[in-house]
């Protein structure tokens, strides 16, 4: 496993020049975000929230303590352009956006699945990526872990007592539910991928470095909290 990128912390959002993968809480969860750098020259979130997509301006972020660290994943900057700009895209298409995504190659982009992958925060990094035809890590090889499910579960029931405050459709809800046996991303390892040389990286290395990164997030939130 050979480390070739920093996890980089908030302070330092302006060095991110295209596009970089964060990672923040929502609630008591870890939650990956894209960030990218629009043809503007702004610096803009774009995540997956309970109602759907949602992006908004890194500027207005600056003192949102959660947002804890971020980091570049290993392509040529012409494919971080690339991601960049197709973030950019699907920041003024996505109120026509379907539930989810396919990965399969040599088909990419967003396409309209039944449920098949688990509509999560990390599998729209993960699918940004792969619409750029940028692929961050070996599907393949991903494995399934005991906990999945109750993590789909516990979405899925989230999404239902919510629906009448996030405004959440029927058939998003159907497609969630879906998902419960789906095997699972993690944010932690979206961005120890992004830290990793030579992607697509496998499960394990992806894995093993995700716990180094799960920790040192969790220490950071210990730390912030303390200081409040």
């Amino acid at each position: 496993m050979m480390i070739r990128g920093p996890l980089c912390f908030p302070s330092q959002y302006e060095d991110i020049s295209r596009f970089a993968v964060g990672i923040t809480w929502h609630g008591r969860n870890l939650h990956a975000v894209a960030i990218f750098r629009a043809s503007d020259g702004q610096l803009k979130l774009l995540e997956m929230g309970p109602g759907g997509l949602a992006s908004q301006d890194m500027e207005q972020l600056r003192d949102h303590t959660s947002l804890h660290a971020w980091a570049v994943p290993h392509f040529d900057d012409i494919v971080l352009m690339n991601i960049a700009a197709y973030c950019e895209a699907v920041c003024l298409a996505w109120p026509t956006l379907e539930y989810g995504f396919r990965f399969a190659i040599p088909e990419v982009g967003m396409i309209p699945t039944d449920g098949c992958v688990g509509f999560t925060c990390s599998s729209l990094v993960l699918g940004l990526l792969h619409g750029a035809a940028a692929i961050l890590i070996n599907y393949s090889t991903w494995q399934q872990r005991a906990d999945d499910g109750a993590f789909h579960a516990s979405v899925y029931r989230y999404l239902v007592k919510e629906r009448d405050n996030i405004h959440i459709s029927q058939s998003t809800l159907d497609a969630n539910q879906q998902d419960v046996n789906c095997l699972r991303y993690r944010p932690q390892e979206v961005v120890a991928a992004s830290m990793l040389s030579n992607p697509p990286n496998d499960f394990d290395p992806v894995a093993s470095l995700g716990v180094c990164v799960d920790l040192m997030v969790r220490h950071l939130k210990d730390v912030a909290g303390k200081r409040k």
